[in-house]
């Protein structure tokens, strides 16, 4: 429906607790969703395997 030929389903992967680790991933994140058309993240989530639930009484956040 949105017009989107290829889909590409990521995951951040930062090594907990590691100052080093999230500097480095944190400063590849420019080349990598640069020219994203829409990105999806499933910020409520407590790890890699909570899913994209929405708890009701968390305010949501939008970014146009």
């Amino acid at each position: 429906m949105l017009g989107i030929r290829y889909l590409w389903i990521d995951t951040l992967c930062i090594i907990q607790d590691s100052v080093v680790d999230c500097q480095k991933e944190a400063a590849r994140t420019d080349g990598i969703y640069r020219n994203t058309y829409l990105t999806n993240a499933a910020t409520s989530s407590f790890d890699s395997d909570g899913g994209c639930h929405i708890d009701d009484l968390l305010p949501i956040a939008t970014h146009i």
